[in-house]
C-alpha cells in the first residue's frame, strides 16, 4: 500500500504559502507549524483550520469562533462552518472572507448572546456559551436560568461534570454584575495563557 505522507506534506506547504498573504494582513497567524490560523477577538478567537482533503476529494477549511470564558488548552469550534471545492488559493481567499464574516457576526457579546438565543439548544456547550454571554449583557435573570437548566442535565460524562462545575462556580457571581465580569475576566484570562495569546491589555473586567 502506498503512503500518503508526502502528498499530504506537499498538499500542507502550498496551504501554508497560499494562506499567509490571504490571512496574515486580516490579522490572522499561524498556530506554529500547525495546520490552525487564529485572529485575536480578546474574549474569542477567529478560527481557521486546513486540511488538505483525502484520495479523491481535494483541499477544504473549517472556518469560525472559539469563546473563551472556558479555559480549554486546545484549539476547537465553537461555531463555524466548512468551506470546500475551492483549488488552494481560491480556498485561502474564502477563509479570509469567512473570517470577516464571523468578525461581524460577533462584534459584541450581545452579537454572541443573540446567536445563542436564535439557534437554541440544550446541548450542554450552547447552553453554556449562552448563559456567560446572556449574563454579559445584563441580563442577569434570564442567565439565571440558563446556568440553572444547565446544572439540572444528568452529566454522565467527566467533561460534562467539569463543565457544569465551571459554571456553577460562574454563576455564583450572579448577584453583582461586576463580580460575574471579574470572573469570566479571570477564565478568559487563563485561557489566553493556555493557547499562548498575549495577555489582554483592557480585560473583560474593566470594560
Amino acid at each position: 500500500m502506498r503512503s500518503r505522507a508526502p502528498a499530504d506534506s506537499e498538499a500542507k506547504r502550498l496551504l501554508a504559502e497560499a494562506a499567509r498573504p490571504a490571512l496574515a494582513p486580516i490579522g490572522c497567524r499561524q498556530k506554529g507549524h500547525s495546520r490552525y490560523w487564529i485572529a485575536d477577538e480578546r474574549s474569542w478567537i477567529a478560527l481557521v483550520e486546513f486540511q488538505p482533503g483525502s484520495v479523491g476529494g481535494g483541499p477544504y477549511a473549517n472556518v469560525g469562533a472559539q469563546f473563551l470564558w472556558c479555559a480549554e488548552g486546545h484549539l476547537l469550534f465553537d461555531y463555524g462552518r466548512r468551506i470546500s471545492g475551492f483549488a488552494p488559493d481560491e480556498l485561502v481567499r474564502e477563509a479570509a472572507a469567512e473570517v470577516a464574516a464571523v468578525r461581524r457576526k460577533f462584534t459584541t457579546v450581545a452579537d454572541i448572546a443573540r446567536h445563542f438565543a436564535e439557534t437554541p439548544s440544550d446541548e450542554y456547550w450552547p447552553l453554556y456559551h449562552r448563559a456567560v454571554a446572556t449574563a454579559l449583557t445584563s441580563e442577569i435573570e434570564a442567565a439565571r436560568g440558563l446556568f440553572a437548566r444547565l446544572a439540572a442535565k444528568p452529566a454522565t460524562r467527566d467533561w460534562q461534570a467539569k463543565l457544569q462545575a465551571d459554571a456553577a462556580a460562574l454563576a455564583r457571581h450572579l448577584p453583582n454584575e461586576a463580580d460575574f465580569r471579574a470572573a469570566v475576566a479571570a477564565v478568559i484570562a487563563c485561557a489566553r495563557a493556555l493557547l499562548g495569546l498575549p495577555a489582554d491589555p483592557s480585560p473583560l473586567a474593566d470594560r
